[in-house]
């Protein structure tokens, strides 16, 4: 009886964090975007509100996020922003 309600907790888990990924991979291909349009500056605001959503949360964004924010702040020639984001992408 036990294993019933643990096979729906896991569930829930697996849901969840399917989520989150799934919405992490639409910022990146709402960035990618706007990135080729060459909308840097939307690209870098679209990265940087899930970066501090899931940094709020104690998680960390995928390397990728972190990636279009650090090459989106280099094009708008912001590079401490940009040298800090492209490490952490390196970290991930």
């Amino acid at each position: 009886m036990r294993t019933i309600p643990v096979f729906y907790m896991a569930m829930i888990l697996f849901v969840t964090a399917a989520c989150t990924v799934g919405k992490q991979l639409e910022t990146i291909t709402t960035g990618e975007e706007a990135f080729r349009e060459g909308n840097y500056t939307e690209a870098l605001a679209v990265s940087e509100q899930t970066i501090r959503k899931l940094e709020s949360r104690g998680r960390k964004a995928q390397g990728d996020v972190y990636s279009l924010a650090g090459i989106s702040a280099y094009e708008l020639e912001k590079y401490p922003e940009s040298l800090e984001y492209l490490l952490k992408a390196q970290e991930q």
